[in-house]
């Protein structure tokens, strides 16, 4: 962008910053396109704040693909100075699903590692959910709609179990799932570090981790209401909509300085002391003129700086001639204690 405006790099940072502008940084994100999204997540955000009596809130879903890798080396332990350290290779020794249900009042998690996520395993899932919860709670269960969530063998199902009642989190809205925020906690301290010689080390600290997770449960709890969430998601579209419209018909790059007004440089007077006659400089030594300036001697003073460049430095006059050896004796007064080169003391 500097070479494209001529400008120096200094200058476009500097406008960056004045604005608030980091190209480097980039965040995503996507707006769902569901259109009963409305009303799927006042439904879901409701059983959060207000969960209906005698009845358990369960978020499930899937965290598909999960690999069993061994490094191709040993690892070094962390100690003073220095962190941990593991190879960027790896060996893949397969692949495991696993299946969660996390209560959202206590913080507990019902889960399985299984081979395959269809609606067989969904099945038998849920009839391991059925088995360890309290049979007289209707179970309200938060998942995503998944065609293996909606296929007819799971609709017969719920027939045959009605306490049960599924609702489906919006397309393209996983956050609304929190089972979702265990899923990231599990990976960030179990499985991202882990060295798993075989896929059966790593179903076996799956299964650890969820023994010490139901051994010592921390909920999480759901702050924004659906009010709130909506005033935000459309802040994001009309930003979005207005971004669209005033830049989406425009081609070509824009102009830096046209959009960034740059400050004049203003002429300051000649300071004391400043060299005279170098063009219409500024009293530092800079001439407005391209180019560069000498002295009566030759000696560079300046050199014109690009806008936004560095400075010059200060420039000194020039000394005034000393005067020959034999107008005044070595040491008296006027002589100024001049020696010519060699000359003895």
């Amino acid at each position: 962008m500097a070479k494209a405006q001529g400008l120096t790099p200094d200058m476009i940072f500097r406008i960056w910053k004045q604005h608030g502008l980091q190209p480097h940084h980039v965040k995503t994100f996507k707006l769902s396109t569901d259109p009963f999204f409305v009303e799927k997540l006042r439904d879901i955000v409701g059983l959060y704040l207000n969960p209906p009596d005698h009845a358990l809130i369960l978020s499930f879903d899937e965290k598909t693909q999960i690999q069993a890798l061994d490094r191709t080396q040993p690892g070094l332990p962390m100690k003073k100075g220095r962190c941990g350290t593991m190879t960027h290779d790896y060996k893949r020794n397969g692949t495991t699903t696993l299946f969660a249900a996390l209560d959202i009042l206590n913080g507990k998690v019902i889960g399985e590692c299984m081979p395959r996520h269809r609606s067989k395993e969904f099945v038998h899932f849920l009839n391991r959910i059925d088995r360890e919860t309290a049979a007289e709670l209707d179970l309200h269960v938060v998942l995503d709609d998944l065609s293996a969530h909606k296929s007819p063998e799971v609709k017969r199902w719920l027939q045959r179990h009605p306490r049960f009642h599924f609702h489906f989190t919006p397309t393209s809205s996983s956050w609304l799932n929190l089972v979702e925020r265990w899923f990231g906690e599990i990976t960030r301290k179990r499985i991202r570090r882990g060295v798993f010689k075989s896929l059966g080390d790593l179903v076996a600290a799956i299964e650890a981790y969820l023994l010490h997770n139901n051994a010592h449960p921390t909920p999480f709890t759901w702050t924004k209401d659906a009010d709130t969430i909506l005033a935000k998601i459309d802040h994001c579209k009309a930003s979005a909509q207005a971004l669209y419209e005033g830049h989406g018909g425009r081609r070509g790059r824009a102009s830096v300085a046209g959009a960034v007004p740059v400050p004049e440089q203003r002429s300051r007077g000649p300071k004391p002391g400043a060299v005279q006659g170098l063009g219409h400089g500024d009293g530092r030594g800079r001439p407005a003129a391209a180019g560069e300036s000498e002295s009566e001697t030759g000696r560079v003073l300046a050199r014109p700086r690009p806008l936004g460049g560095p400075r010059a430095s200060r420039v000194t006059p020039p000394r005034p001639a000393r005067a020959p050896p034999g107008d005044a004796p070595v040491g008296a007064p006027g002589g100024g204690g001049w020696r010519p080169r060699g000359s003895p003391r």
